[in-house]
């Protein structure tokens, strides 16, 4: 049982440690480049359209400012996106992940309280040695409820 421990242990710790807080990260870089970039799209673009206003007389170029809508438009949806996948990687790590393995450590804690238990109800010359193992893993049980 140590070692299957260990292994979980192991596991929860590089998601908790590595794959989640990367994924975040590069979630957020994501977005930050996002947001400067498709502003500055926006920022040429409406500068363009300012220019072609002063120098040209006119009060709207109609390509420039569908140009910046749909520019605009983009972006925010890109960076709804982005929020959206972040907001969903942390509901299945804490809602799923987390509560999954809770579920698996109870199960593997009632499997080896039975187990004690049968070695200690079957094998009666280390009856005594067994009866320890019965009273830790009930007592490990008790202190995690």
């Amino acid at each position: 049982m140590p070692a299957a421990n260990d292994l979980n242990a192991a596991n929860d710790s590089v998601l908790q440690s590595g794959l989640y807080r990367a994924q975040k990260s590069e979630s957020q870089q994501a977005l930050i480049l996002t947001l400067v970039v498709g502003g500055a799209l926006v920022l040429l673009l409406v500068v363009t359209q300012v220019y072609v206003t002063r120098n040209f007389r006119r009060r709207l170029n109609p390509a420039l400012a569908l140009a910046t809508v749909v520019a605009a438009v983009f972006v925010c949806y890109t960076a709804y996106a982005f929020v959206s996948h972040s907001h969903n990687l942390r509901g299945v790590k804490q809602d799923s992940y987390d509560s999954v393995a809770a579920l698996l450590d109870a199960r593997a804690d009632a499997y080896e309280a039975n187990a004690a238990e049968s070695r200690w109800l079957l094998d009666l010359p280390m009856r005594a040695e067994h009866e320890r193992d019965l009273l830790r893993v009930r007592r490990q049980a008790r202190h995690l409820q």
